[in-house]
């Protein structure tokens, strides 16, 4: 139970850096999940030679965004997203 609870813990702040770096890469202005995914938030930007991590970024950086817009802390308008005016 002990390491369930750590590894638990150790994914929930690997979420909040994630969520972090994607609130502070849309502090530059709107971006989209892509160009998002391709900064190097979900895996190094030197393994997005491999279609199948860039596919999984994008769909990653998606949840997330998916999330901060639920919580009102960022909005969108078509693909692009950009950090909340309220």
């Amino acid at each position: 139970r002990e390491q369930f609870l750590e590894k638990l813990d150790k994914f929930e702040k690997h979420f909040d850096t994630r969520e972090t770096a994607i609130l502070e890469a849309l502090q530059q202005g709107g971006q989209t999940a892509a160009e998002l995914a391709a900064l190097g938030i979900v895996y190094r930007r030197s393994t997005l030679i491999d279609p199948l991590r860039v596919y999984f970024a994008e769909r990653m950086i998606e949840k997330h965004l998916e999330d901060l817009v639920s919580r009102q802390l960022v909005e969108h308008d078509g693909d692009r997203y950009h950090l909340s005016s309220k």
